[in-house]
């Protein structure tokens, strides 16, 4: 392996790091009332917080993210 392989593969760890830590943070706030209220059990709600944490940038794009680092 080079140097460039390996750099990508620790940016990506990192990325992907950085995304679960994220969803851990905010997943709780979002999955809170609906489990409280009974409207989804909590594997479902976790599972659908988790998917949209990864999908919501990639679909949604990266413009508050940008605005906030720049």
């Amino acid at each position: 392996m080079n140097t460039d392989t390996i750099l990508l593969i620790a940016v990506v760890v990192v990325a992907l790091s950085f995304d679960v830590m994220n969803g851990f943070h905010d997943g709780c706030n979002a999955v809170s009332t609906v489990i409280y209220t009974g409207a989804l059990r909590p594997r479902v709600a976790i599972g659908l917080a988790a998917m949209f944490n990864f999908v919501g940038p990639l679909v949604m794009g990266v413009a508050v993210a940008e605005t906030i680092g720049g």
